[in-house]
Parts: C-alpha cells; sequence; structure tokens
C-alpha cells in the first residue's frame, strides 16, 4: 500500500488501571446480587425452603458469573491484543507502547477518505494501535501482524477522548484527526484494555489520561 501515510514495519501495553478493575468488580457485583436476590425473592414466593432458595440462588448467580467471564474470554480471544501485543514485542519496529482498541463502522468510512486506502478495505474487530517517536500505528494480524496504517506525527492533528456514538461500540473513544490533503479525518477508536482479560471498554478518565500520553508523546507539539 503507498500513500501519504506509508507503511512502516515497525511504551509498553498500558492496561486499565487499577480504577477499572474497581469499576468492573463493582458493577458484577452488583449485577450479581440483583441476580442473587431476584432468584431468591422468585423462588421463596413458590414456598420453596430457605436452605433450597439459597443453593438455587447462589448456583445461578455463579453461572451467570461464569457466563460473563466467558464472554469476554471470547472477545478477547476473537479481537486477537494479547497475541498482537506479544508478537508486536518482538519485532524490532521501534514500538514503545501498544493500545487495544476496536474497529467501528464509523472508523471504517473515515479511513476509506485517506490518500491510498483501498475503497474496498475491511477491518477486523480487533485493532492494535501502536506509539512511537515517529509515528501512531493501526495494526492487524495476530502471530505475524503488520502495520495498517501509519501516521506519522506531523499528519496527526489532534487526540482527545470522545463519547462513543453507540454503546456497543464502548464507552469512550480515543479521537484521533489526521491531517491529509483534503481536509481533517476523524478516526474515532474505542478504546479497550480494562480488567479483565483486557478486552473491556476504558473510562472516560483511562481514555482522558491516554489522550494526553500520546499528545505528550508527539515530539511535533509542545504537551498540553
Amino acid at each position: 500500500m503507498s500513500n501519504q501515510f506509508p507503511i512502516h514495519r515497525g511504551w509498553r501495553n498500558v492496561s486499565g488501571p487499577m480504577r477499572d478493575v474497581v469499576r468492573f468488580t463493582l458493577r458484577l457485583a452488583a449485577g450479581l446480587l440483583l441476580v442473587f436476590g431476584l432468584i431468591f425473592w422468585g423462588v421463596g414466593r413458590d414456598g420453596v425452603t430457605t436452605g433450597d432458595a439459597l443453593a438455587y440462588a447462589t448456583v445461578s448467580s455463579v453461572s451467570v458469573m461464569v457466563g460473563v467471564v466467558l464472554m469476554i474470554w471470547g472477545a478477547a480471544l476473537v479481537g486477537g491484543w494479547g497475541v498482537r501485543r506479544r508478537a508486536l514485542r518482538t519485532m524490532d519496529v521501534g514500538v514503545k507502547q501498544t493500545l487495544e482498541i476496536n474497529s467501528t463502522d464509523d472508523v471504517l468510512h473515515h479511513m476509506r477518505q485517506l490518500d491510498g486506502v483501498p475503497p474496498l478495505l475491511q477491518l477486523p474487530w480487533g485493532l492494535t494501535l501502536s506509539v512511537s517517536e515517529e509515528a501512531l500505528g493501526i495494526w492487524v494480524g495476530r502471530r505475524e501482524p503488520h502495520e495498517l496504517l501509519h501516521l506519522p506525527w506531523g499528519v496527526v492533528h489532534s487526540v482527545d477522548p470522545v463519547q462513543a456514538q453507540r454503546r456497543w461500540d464502548g464507552e469512550w473513544c480515543l479521537n484521533v484527526v489526521v491531517l491529509t490533503p483534503g481536509g481533517l479525518v476523524p478516526l474515532r477508536f474505542p478504546l479497550l484494555g480494562g480488567f479483565p482479560f483486557g478486552a473491556l471498554p476504558a473510562s472516560l478518565r483511562t481514555t482522558t489520561e491516554v489522550a494526553h500520553r500520546l499528545r505528550s508523546a508527539d515530539p511535533t507539539t509542545r504537551p498540553q
């Protein structure tokens, strides 16, 4: 692929901060308590003994917890972020940091507007954003990742947190605005990396901190 953002083969991965772990844990605990309470109330109302009601509610809550964990693990497996991150660490491409992100129809639409990007380009769900001294990069693949897009710092106009357009795309996104001959093109990537398995949406606070770190890593501008 040849374009104004030439492919160039080429911080360590930043996982969700502890507060995102706490946020997920509290949400899961609240959900399990609600499931436990509803099942205990429903079974107890039918005349079942308290001991049996407790058993039913406990088994049901544990089943829900296991189901949630398996769904998140499956998402991480499909996204391939862990495999890709480990592969990038072994490649001599100058990557200092990797961030787990996922693609959306909005990102695909705007990426197709970039010079040199095939109009029929399709994106996998799991993407990795790399940070180096020279550029930001968008990577796909797993054990043999390749750089789909290379964005030199000189064409990165801004990086800011924005709310996702659709909740199922994630809660908050990194909005990477790219300067092109045709104007500014926004690439809005939902930021992941929460506990567990690095496949949960990051919070606003985490996304804001990551955006600040990316701006600070840009050698062409003063840290904001």
